[in-house]
């Protein structure tokens, strides 16, 4: 028998996706409370019970997607593989996000004041194990610098192409080429 926290549990968990699908589908205009619920099945005031609001409900959602961006970059972080290519795969899965999933990932970026705190501690911790990341092609002096870099780097590549004006009839290049042109660039000199 599942019991009434477990059931709580499942429903916010099923409120989550649901608003998942619905801002991949159609951005943040698409994520009302009363779409989630009818989108998860439950009754439409559902959500209601387990989030302040529609703003609560999107920084819960903004945090949950910098956590996961964090569990993949420590999972990138234990490989065997290269520091540069290691920091590589990061920049392209950045980027990849960006392109292929963008009102998810335009909303990672997103941090409503009365919400600061969740988003940014979610962030911070996904972007402390990418300046590690860093750090292991660059050291430790100069990894917080470089890491901004490529991630300001990773984060106008991405938009630049998923809104179509990174072109290569235009630029003569493509996302592929230039995130490992911006990591050579950046660790150009440092390495370790």
């Amino acid at each position: 028998m599942t019991s009434r926290a477990e059931s709580a549990a499942q429903t916010r968990r099923a409120l989550l996706d649901a608003a998942a699908t619905l801002l991949e589908v159609g951005g943040p205009a698409a994520v009302t409370l009363r779409a989630v619920g009818e989108q998860a099945g439950v009754s439409r005031g559902a959500p209601y019970g387990h989030f302040e609001g529609k703003s609560h409900l999107l920084a819960e959602l903004s945090a949950e997607l910098w956590m996961k961006t964090g569990r993949e970059l420590a999972e990138l972080s234990t490989s065997d593989a290269d520091p540069r290519e290691r920091l590589r795969e990061a920049m392209r899965g950045i980027v990849r996000l960006g392109i292929e999933h963008r009102p998810t990932y335009e909303l990672m970026f997103v941090v409503p004041d009365e919400h600061f705190e969740l988003v940014s501690s979610a962030a911070e911790g996904a972007q402390d194990v990418f300046i590690g990341l860093v750090a292991e092609v660059v050291g430790d002096h100069s990894s917080r610098r470089v890491a901004a870099l490529l991630m300001t780097g990773a984060h106008g590549i991405a938009a630049m192409a998923a809104s179509g004006h990174l072109r290569s009839e235009k630029w003569g290049v493509e996302a592929p080429e230039l995130i490992d042109d911006l990591v050579a660039a950046a660790t150009r000199g440092t390495s370790r």
